[in-house]
C-alpha cells in the first residue's frame, strides 16, 4: 500500500477531499482496490518470470533440432572417413602420411567433409532463424497480453513483420551477429577435423581412435551452438519485452537474476539484482554467454482508473493467453484477407507491367579510386554487397549507381579524384599543382551500424548528381548540381507546404526519446572517460598538451558512437527521412526541434547556395530506396508531389548518361 501522503493526495483528486475524511465504505472500497491491484502486480511480475522461462523451454526444443541435425553430419563424415579409409586399404595401402594414395583421397575427403559441414551450417542457420522468430514473437504477445492485465497496453504490431524481426535477429551482439558466429564456428570444425585426420594419419591411427577425434570435434561444435542459442534466446526475449515496454511507456525497470542471485550467478548481475532503472538507461542484456536475467516493469500502484482501449479490453476479456493469441491471428488474418482483396487490381497491373530486377552492381562499375587499396576495396564491395542483397529497391536508382564510372570518363583530364574517410562531403577545390580535386567523403562501412551504409550512398548520390553536369561544361568540369536546376523538382518543393502527418509525428516522436536516451548514455560514458582523463593530468601521468589531444579524440569517439547508435534507430533510415522534412520546411522543422536531422535554416538560406533542398533531398531519396522503402511510403502520404519529382528526377539523370 502506498504511503499516507501519497494516499490523502490521490484521495484528494479523485473525492475532492483528504482519504482522513472518507467515509468508512469509502475507506473499504479503497482498500479493495488496492489489495486487488497489489495482487494484480505480484501476479504480472510472476508472469513475466515464467514467461522467461518459457522462452528457454521454447529454445531447449531448438536444442533438440540442433542435437538431431549435428548427430546426422557426424554420422555422414564418420561414414565418409571409413569409406576414404576402406578404399586406401583395398588398394594395398595404409591410412598413413607416407602413403601417396592416402594423401591424395584425404583431399577428396577434406573437400566432402568442408560440403557436409556446410550444410550443417545451413540447416542450423534455417533452424535458429525460426526458432528465434518464433521466441521473439510469443514472448511480444506474452508481454503484451501480461501486461493488459494490470495496465492499458498499447501495441505496435507490425513489429512481428517478418523482415522487421529478421532484422532484430540480425542486430549484432557484442560485437558480432549470431550468423557470423555460426558460420565462423564451422570453419573452426573443419579445420579442426582437416588438422585431427591429418593428424591421425602421422600417427597411423585406427578407426576406433579417429572416430574418437570426430566425435568430440562434432560434440565442441554442438556445444557452442547450443551456448549462442541460449545467449541468442536471451537476447531476442530481451527486445521483445523492450518493444512492449516501448510501446505501452513503461518507464522504469527492475532487474531480477533468474535464481535470485544465488551463488551460481555472476558478481556483476547478482550486484544489481533488485535494482530499478530508467527505460533506455539499464545494461543490456545478455550481459554474458548463459545469461537468464529478467528486467520486470515496475508500475506504480495507483488508484486511478486505466483507459480501457481495445487491446486492453480484447486482453481481459479472453479466457487465457492460447486464446487471446488465436483471436488476434484471426483478426490479423482478416486484415490480410482485406488487404489481399484491395490488391487484386494492384497484382493484375503488376502481372501485365512487371517491375524490372535492379541491376547487380559491381566493383568496376565504380571509379578505380573506389577500389586502388584493399582497404578501401573491402569498403565499397561490403556497400554493393549490401546494396545487391536488396530487393524492394527501385531499379533506376540502383541503375544511376552503376553509372558512376562512365560518367567520371567525361572528366577533364585536370580532375582528381579522392576518396576519403573523415568528414562526410563532397568537396571540390583546386591544389596547389592547379588539379580539380573531386574529393568524396564517405564513412568506413561498419556492419553494426547500418548508418554508414546511408551516408555512403547519400554522398555518393552528390558525386553522381555532379557528375551529370560535366557534359554542359567546356571545361568538362563540375559547376553545379542536377536536382538544383530540374524545373519538377525546384516547382515541387515551392508549392509545398511544410507539415508533419500523423505517421511521420508518431515515428519522430518515438525516435526524438530514443535519441534522448542515446544521449544520455553518452553523457555519461563522455563524463567517466573524462573524470580519468582529468585524474592522469593531475597525477602528472599526461602533460596539458597530451591531455588536450586525448580530450578531443574522445569527444570525437563518443559523439560518432551515439550519432552511429541514433542513426541505427527502428532499423535505420529516419534521420534522412527526417533531412527531406527539413528540407521542405527550409530548416524549420529543425530549428524548432520537430525534428532532430537536418541542415537548419541557416543552411538552406544562405544565397550561395541554391535550391539545396533539392539536392539534399535527392541524396536522401537515393539512400532511401535502397534500404528503407517503406520510409518512402511515408513520405509519400505527405508530399505525394516531391516523391513523383525525385523519381522523376532519377529517370531524367539516368536520360543524360552517355551512351
Amino acid at each position: 500500500m502506498a504511503n499516507v501522503g501519497y494516499v490523502n493526495k490521490e484521495v484528494a483528486k479523485m473525492y475532492g477531499i483528504p482519504y482522513s475524511e472518507l467515509t468508512p465504505e469509502q475507506k473499504k472500497i479503497l482498500h479493495e482496490d488496492s489489495v486487488r491491484r497489489a495482487k494484480l502486480i505480484k501476479e504480472r511480475e510472476e508472469a513475466v518470470l515464467k514467461n522467461n522461462l518459457k522462452a528457454f523451454e521454447d529454445e531447449a526444443k531448438m536444442e533438440k533440432v540442433l542435437a538431431s541435425i549435428y548427430a546426422s553430419c557426424q554420422k555422414e563424415i564418420l561414414a565418409s572417413v571409413t569409406e576414404t579409409i576402406a578404399k586406401v586399404k583395398k588398394a594395398g595401402g595404409d591410412w598413413s602420411y607416407a602413403n601417396q594414395s592416402a594423401l591424395t583421397r584425404s583431399r577428396g575427403l577434406f573437400e566432402q567433409i568442408g560440403e557436409q559441414i556446410k550444410a550443417l551450417g545451413q540447416k542450423e542457420q534455417i533452424t535458429f532463424r525460426q526458432g528465434l522468430s518464433n521466441i521473439y514473437t510469443d514472448q511480444f504477445l506474452r508481454q503484451v497480453y501480461d501486461l493488459g492485465q494490470s495496465i492499458t497496453v498499447k501495441a505496435n504490431f507490425n513489429r512481428l513483420n517478418p523482415a522487421l524481426i529478421q532484422k532484430t535477429l540480425d542486430y549484432p551482439w557484442s560485437g558480432a551477429m549470431f550468423s557470423d558466429r555460426l558460420w565462423q564456428d564451422k570453419e573452426r570444425l573443419g579445420r579442426n577435423l582437416r588438422v585431427g585426420l591429418t593428424q591421425s594419419m602421422i600417427l597411423g591411427e585406427g578407426i576406433p581412435q579417429i572416430t574418437d577425434r570426430i566425435n568430440k570435434g562434432i560434440d565442441t561444435a554442438r556445444y557452442n551452438a547450443e551456448r549462442v542459442a541460449r545467449t541468442e534466446t536471451k537476447r531476442v526475449t530481451y527486445c521483445a519485452h523492450d518493444d512492449v515496454y516501448k510501446d505501452t511507456g513503461v518507464e522504469e525497470l527492475k532487474y531480477r537474476c533468474a535464481n535470485g542471485g544465488d551463488s551460481r550467478t555472476c558478481q556483476y548481475c547478482r550486484a544489481d539484482n533488485g535494482k530499478v532503472f530508467k527505460r533506455g538507461e539499464e545494461p543490456t542484456l545478455p550481459r554474458h554467454p548463459n545469461c537468464r536475467c529478467v528486467y520486470i516493469p515496475v508500475v506504480s500502484d495507483t488508484f486511478e482508473d486505466n483507459e480501457l482501449n481495445e487491446l486492453t479490453g480484447s486482453v481481459r476479456g479472453a479466457e487465457n493467453y492460447e486464446k487471446w493469441r488465436e483471436a488476434e491471428a484471426k483478426k490479423q488474418e482478416e486484415v490480410k484477407i482485406v488487404e489481399k482483396v484491395n490488391t487484386k487490381t494492384v497484382e493484375k497491373e503488376l502481372k501485365e507491367n512487371p517491375t524490372p530486377v535492379p541491376e547487380q552492381i559491381k566493383l568496376t562499375d565504380y571509379p578505380q579510386v573506389f577500389y586502388a587499396t584493399k582497404p578501401e576495396a573491402k569498403n565499397t564491395q561490403a556497400l554493393l554487397d549490401y546494396m545487391n542483397s536488396k530487393t524492394s529497391v527501385d531499379p533506376n536508382v540502383v541503375a544511376l549507381y552503376t553509372k558512376m564510372d562512365k560518367l567520371c570518363d567525361g572528366l577533364s583530364d585536370e580532375v582528381v579524384l579522392k576518396v576519403t574517410h573523415g568528414e562526410h562531403r563532397v568537396k571540390r577545390s583546386w591544389n596547389r599543382n592547379f588539379e580539380y580535386v573531386f574529393d568524396v567523403g564517405i564513412p568506413k562501412i561498419n556492419p553494426n551500424y547500418i548508418g554508414t551504409y546511408d551516408t555512403n550512398l547519400h554522398e555518393e548520390m552528390h558525386f553522381l548528381d555532379m557528375l551529370i553536369t560535366v557534359k554542359d561544361n567546356k571545361d568538362r568540369l563540375p559547376s553545379k548540381m542536377f536536382s538544383q536546376s530540374y524545373k519538377p523538382l525546384v516547382e515541387a518543393f515551392d508549392k509545398a507546404t511544410p507539415v508533419i502527418g500523423d505517421k511521420a509525428k508518431k515515428l519522430f516522436e518515438d525516435f526524438a526519446k530514443e535519441c534522448d536516451i542515446i544521449y544520455k548514455k553518452q553523457q555519461e560514458t563522455f563524463n567517466t572517460q573524462h573524470e580519468d582523463l582529468k585524474e592522469q593530468y593531475r597525477s602528472g601521468k599526461i602533460d596539458w598538451k597530451k591531455y588536450n589531444s586525448l580530450y578531443k579524440k574522445l569527444s570525437k569517439e563518443v559523439n560518432e558512437e551515439a550519432d552511429n547508435e541514433r542513426r541505427a534507430l527502428f532499423g535505420g533510415g529516419v534521420s534522412g527521412l527526417q533531412d527531406i522534412y527539413d528540407a521542405v520546411s527550409k530548416g524549420t522543422f529543425r530549428d524548432t526541434g520537430q525534428v532532430t536531422y537536418g541542415h537548419g535554416s541557416a543552411y538552406y538560406t544562405d544565397r550561395r547556395r541554391t535550391n539545396p533542398n533539392c539536392s539534399e533531398s535527392l541524396a536522401n531519396y537515393a539512400s532511401l530506396c535502397v534500404g528503407h522503402p517503406e520510409l518512402i511510403d511515408i513520405l509519400a502520404e505527405d508530399y505525394p508531389e516531391i516523391v513523383t519529382a525525385l523519381r522523376e528526377c532519377v529517370e531524367a539523370m539516368l536520360k543524360e548518361v552517355p551512351k
